[in-house]
């Protein structure tokens, strides 16, 4: 089922507020714009609990391995110290120590950054 356009949303709040409509009757008066029973009857539901026809702040899956308190702890930890080399970590030690997964530490820039680095001095020294 394609989602509903926030202009359908409008239309579909404004008469269920106002006229008190139900999904059926919307679907009656308005056919050539194809709205489907059930994603009426949850986006009416939704309005009769909430008032609204977006979703709610915060819901959904919360993204929290890209905050910036993760991406500098996980650079912090590849990058070696200037006063102590050969310090940075591998991603399963970061993983063990963090909780970040280490699909998602591969994807942190310092992480990339590190990597190509290694390899072009591997590159390098192979010539």
């Amino acid at each position: 089922m394609a989602p509903l356009r926030n202009e359908d949303k409008i239309l579909i709040k404004t008469l269920r507020i106002t006229k008190g409509w139900s999904a059926l009757r919307m679907i009656r008066e308005y056919p050539a714009r194809n709205f489907k029973k059930p994603n009426l009857c949850n986006l009416i539901k939704h309005i009769d609990d909430n008032g609204e026809t977006d979703r709610k702040n915060g819901s959904g899956r919360p993204r929290s391995a890209r905050t910036a308190a993760n991406v500098r702890t996980v650079g912090d930890l590849t990058c070696s110290q200037e006063d102590r080399p050969n310090t940075s970590k591998s991603t399963r030690e970061i993983e063990r120590e963090t909780g970040i997964s280490q699909s998602k530490i591969e994807l942190n820039p310092f992480v990339t950054v590190r990597f190509s680095i290694i390899l072009r001095v591997i590159n390098i020294y192979a010539n």
